[in-house]
């Protein structure tokens, strides 16, 4: 089973915060970012920023 090291899960949680630095801002919402990532550690999805409604 993979085991992801310290260095690789900081990179992959400062992937998610520069996507959430990505969104527009907007009243009553939050600023959400994600990747997720397989057991063997390769990226498999990422969040893009949306236009508030």
């Amino acid at each position: 089973m993979y085991t992801p090291d310290r260095d690789q899960d900081l990179s992959w949680i400062q992937r998610a915060i520069d996507l959430a630095a990505l969104c527009p801002p907007a009243t009553g919402a939050y600023s959400v970012g994600a990747v997720i990532v397989g057991d063997d550690g390769t990226k498999l999805a990422v969040t893009t920023p949306v236009q508030p409604r």
